[in-house]
Parts: C-alpha cells; sequence; structure tokens
C-alpha cells in the first residue's frame, strides 16, 4: 500500500520556470481533497489526462454524477458533515472534469450559500469550498460576480483572522486570487482584496517566515492581480512594496526565496508594460547582485534539494529581471491545439489554474470560454475540424468566436444592469 499524503501539508508556490508543463503537478491548496482521502470517487475518474480517453464504464459513472449533479448539491446542504464531505468531493470532480455552466448558472445561489455556510465550519469543510469558489469562477466569470463578491468577503476576513488555520488561510488566500481574477470587475472589490493581500504577507517577517505557505499564496494572488489595475496605482504600489518583497531573498525558507523572486519577476514585467518600456527597480543594482549570488548559491548549510531547486529558479528570474530574456513555453493539449504562454504573468495564472485543476485543465482549455478568452485561444474547436484550417476557416472560427464574445458581454450587462437596479431599490427603500 502507498504512503498516504500529510493532508495538512499545503503546497502552494509551485515555482514558475521549473513547474511540470501540461502536467498540472503541484499540489495547490484550492486543489480539492487528496487523491487518498476520496478513494471510493476518484478510483472511478482516475483518467490521466482529459482528452486522452476512459473506458466506457467510467464515463457512464462520471455521466451519472453530472446527471444528479441538484442531488448532490442538496446533499451539500446535509446535517450530517459525512455526507455534506462526499457531496462536496462529487461536486469537486464534476467541475473539474467537466465545464457546464448551465447547470451551474442554475444552482449559482445555492451553491454561493454551500460556500459561505462551510467556510466558517471545520478546516475539511472550508478548504473544499474554497476550491469550489474557484471552480464557480472557473465555469461562469464575471457572471457571477455578485455571489463572489460575497464569498470573497468572508475569505477576506478568514486570511486577516490570525487565530484560523494556516491551511484554511492559504487556501483563502489563493482562491482570493483566482476568483477575483476571474469574476470581478468592481474596483473597489478588487482594490479590497489586494490590500488584503499585502497586509498578509508583507507583515510577516522575512527570517524564517513561519507561515511560508500562507506567504507564498498570498504574495503569487497580490501578484497575480496587480496586472488588473491603472498604470498609476502599479506605479505607487511596485514602489512601496518592491522593497519588502527583496528582503525575503533572504529568507531562511527555499519556498519564501522563491516565491519572492517570481513575484519580482511579475512586477518587473507589470512594469516594463505598464509604466516604461525601459523600465528598472529603483535598485536594480542591488538586485542584481542579489540574483547572481542565489542563482550560483553553493552554501553547504542548504539541502541539496533546495540548492538544485534555487539555482534553476533564480537563473530564470535573473535573465527575466537583468537580462530581458523570456522563454516561450508551449503546451500541447487536446492533440489539436497549442497554448502558447510568452509572459510571467501568463505563467502564474496557468500554474495556479493547474494546482486547481491538475489534468484536469487540458479539458478546460479545450471546451471552457472563460479560460479560451483569457488564453486568447480563440473559439471552441468543433469534433470534425481539422487541425490544419483554410483562410476562409480561419476567418469563419474568428467571426464564431466574435459572436461567442459578443454574448458574453450582453450577459455582463444584464447582470450590471440588475444589479444596479437593485442598488437603486434598496436606495429608495432607505430613503
Amino acid at each position: 500500500m502507498g504512503k498516504k499524503r500529510n493532508t495538512n501539508k499545503v503546497t502552494l508556490a509551485v515555482p514558475l520556470s521549473v513547474a511540470a508543463i501540461g502536467g498540472g503537478k503541484g499540489g495547490g491548496s484550492i486543489g480539492g481533497p487528496d487523491p487518498s482521502d476520496t478513494s471510493d470517487l476518484e478510483s472511478v475518474y482516475s483518467a490521466s489526462v482529459v482528452g486522452e480517453g476512459a473506458d466506457s464504464d467510467n464515463e457512464n459513472d462520471f455521466a451519472s454524477l453530472v446527471d444528479s449533479f441538484g442531488d448532490l448539491v442538496e446533499n451539500a446542504q446535509d446535517k450530517r458533515i459525512e455526507t455534506r464531505l462526499r457531496a462536496i468531493d462529487s461536486l469537486l470532480l464534476v467541475l473539474n472534469k467537466n465545464c457546464i455552466p448551465e447547470s451551474v448558472e442554475k444552482w449559482r445561489g445555492t451553491l454561493a450559500e454551500i460556500i459561505l455556510v462551510n467556510l466558517k465550519r471545520t478546516s475539511e469543510e472550508a478548504t473544499r469550498v474554497c476550491s469550489l469558489a474557484a471552480l464557480l469562477s472557473l465555469q461562469l466569470g464575471v457572471g457571477i460576480e455578485e455571489d463572489i463578491c460575497e464569498i470573497v468577503n468572508l475569505m477576506r476576513q478568514i486570511c486577516s483572522d490570525v487565530s484560523a488555520s494556516e491551511v484554511v488561510r492559504s487556501s483563502c488566500a489563493q482562491a482570493i486570487g483566482l476568483c477575483v481574477y476571474l469574476s470581478v470587475e468592481s474596483h473597489n472589490d478588487r482594490l479590497e482584496s489586494m490590500q488584503t493581500l499585502k497586509s498578509i504577507w508583507s507583515a510577516m517577517k522575512p527570517a524564517g517566515v513561519g507561515g511560508t505557505s500562507l506567504f507564498s499564496s498570498a504574495l503569487a494572488s497580490w501578484s497575480l492581480l496587480l496586472e488588473r489595475f491603472d498604470s498609476v496605482f502599479i506605479s505607487t504600489q511596485i514602489g512601496e512594496m518592491q522593497p519588502r518583497i527583496c528582503s525575503f531573498l533572504e529568507s531562511t525558507t527555499v519556498e519564501a526565496r522563491i516565491s519572492a523572486g517570481e513575484a519580482l519577476m511579475i512586477l518587473h514585467e507589470i512594469g516594463v508594460e505598464n509604466i516604461d518600456d525601459e523600465f528598472q527597480f529603483s535598485n536594480q543594482n542591488y538586485l542584481k547582485q542579489i540574483l547572481g549570488n542565489l542563482a550560483a548559491d553553493s552554501s553547504k548549510n542548504r539541502a541539496k534539494r533546495d540548492k538544485k531547486l534555487q539555482k534553476l529558479t533564480f537563473r530564470h528570474i535573473n535573465d527575466v529581471i537583468c537580462n530581458e530574456k523570456l522563454e516561450q513555453l508551449s503546451i500541447r493539449f487536446n492533440k489539436r491545439e497549442t497554448l502558447d504562454i510568452q509572459k510571467c504573468h501568463q505563467k502564474l495564472l496557468y500554474d495556479l489554474l493547474c494546482q486547481l485543476l491538475k489534468s484536469d485543465l487540458n479539458g478546460h482549455l479545450t471546451k471552457n470560454l472563460v479560460l479560451r478568452e483569457l488564453f486568447d485561444l480563440g473559439p471552441v474547436l468543433s469534433i470534425e475540424e481539422p487541425v490544419k484550417m483554410s483562410k476562409s476557416q480561419k476567418i469563419e472560427r474568428l467571426v464564431q468566436f466574435g459572436e461567442q464574445k459578443k454574448q458574453m458581454n450582453i450577459n455582463r450587462s444584464k447582470g450590471r444592469a440588475k444589479k444596479n437596479d437593485h442598488k437603486h431599490a434598496l436606495i429608495e427603500y432607505e430613503d
């Protein structure tokens, strides 16, 4: 019998330069329950990669779970914790392995209530519904903004609560990043999330960094969301927080050093894109020296694995910040398409999605309109569509994508109008 993984361990910082491409390996805190804890469920759905094919029995069993989505939602509200956990695990499996926005839209209010209630319960339930919240955002995008804002507000409170467990706080911090990035357009909600995340990671002490997983997840989410703001805000944040991030390069834990280095790499890229084409940090010379030292570190006090990981990662970080050299990554999926990652920020988003979806990311890249729009993949390919298309076929695909995007914008406008009408009604009632 294989050794059971420690379910209390939270691995959040997947190095951007060394994460396995396409494999989705990485035990992120919002990656759902550990497979060893749900053997009776996971054994049915253990196909290695979406698109590779599973046997007919497994497909039929999974189809039955999709068909009983409403029953799973009802069971997730059961009074017995065992029933609730089994139902939530099944919901996570369904939403991981399939893109079913219609079913999610039908039950979104109830699903949001399930998340809000279980965030206040045990650590097991709270970490699971953090995954569920991220998956709802992935399924519906900005179409679920109103519900997600309420969920994120509670997650911010939990993140800031020092009495809560580190595992739950880390899960909330990482879920905030994905939920806000995918579903929230409100400037105020984005800003409040940024401030909460910043207050968490910046308050930690570089020497030691006791809660490494919390530090890594909060810093990664903060870096992810920074790109959503205007150039003035970005410039202010980089000027204020970059020296603080640099201080964590001297942390005693390799995970904290790598998380800080990768955040600096993303900040540099955002600075070049939004502030100045020749953007440099105010302490560029100092940073160049310390990055060079970390890339060549041969200290006997460090473990062999840590030294190897640090050298590989910081060579890449040094190339990006000091030499403006970034290798393009090409990720093949569904045997017909390729995702080209040309930016550090794209790689961060990809890695966070890998931690959430693991091998099921390929299926979402193939079918999920929210992800395809984010990664510029165009409209969903039809089953019979050839790999190489003629010019007319490419134009037709672009027209289809334009129509799909237009419909998404119409749905967003309806959601905003409904939200504004609700606010006006409340104001009139108060008057």
